[in-house]
């Protein structure tokens, strides 16, 4: 019987062992993280998931909004697994429990968060239809433009009106 014991508690401590560190990161959040992760090691990458993930409340909440963007996360000795053009972007909205859920997903080229006082906006880099223009013939002359997302009353975000695009020249 000892012996099954002591089986039982070194299988605990090896399996307590074997699992990922926290990431501080709600359970959905840290889960497609984990996915992602996952697919640049089947690859033959080394994941680099610290710049993945930006917290940063968006809709006006008070509570942490989680954006994870392919484009943020470094895959060693595999850059393409994601691809050379738009990446998944994923945003989950946070909620008064600690945890969050998916509010936005889509394939963009570019994302960033820009700060006005304590109004924080998410600007994604699109290109054709998106921006207002018809699609071009060739990658290399598809126009592209920046835009905003804005927090809609059925609980997602969304791309704010076209007219608000900004085109990158």
């Amino acid at each position: 019987m000892r012996n099954g014991t002591v089986a039982v508690a070194l299988a605990l401590v090896s399996t307590a062992c074997a699992r990922p560190p926290s990431t501080g990161l709600p359970a959905p959040v840290a889960s497609t993280l984990a996915g992602w992760a996952d697919e640049c090691r089947a690859a033959n990458g080394t994941p680099r998931t610290d710049n993945a993930v930006r917290r940063s409340d968006l809709n006006g909440d008070s509570r942490d909004d989680y954006v994870l963007f392919l484009g943020w996360l470094a895959c060693d000795n595999a850059p393409s697994v994601f691809g050379d053009r738009g990446k998944t972007l994923m945003i989950f909205a946070g909620d008064d429990a600690g945890g969050a859920r998916p509010a936005f997903d889509d394939q963009v080229y570019d994302a960033r968060i820009e700060e006005s006082g304590t109004a924080k906006v998410l600007w994604l880099t699109t290109s054709g239809s998106e921006c207002a223009r018809p699609p071009a013939q060739s990658f290399s002359e598809e126009t592209f433009c920046d835009r905003a997302l804005v927090w809609n009353p059925s609980g997602r975000f969304e791309l704010s009106p076209v007219e608000t695009a900004r085109i990158i020249e």
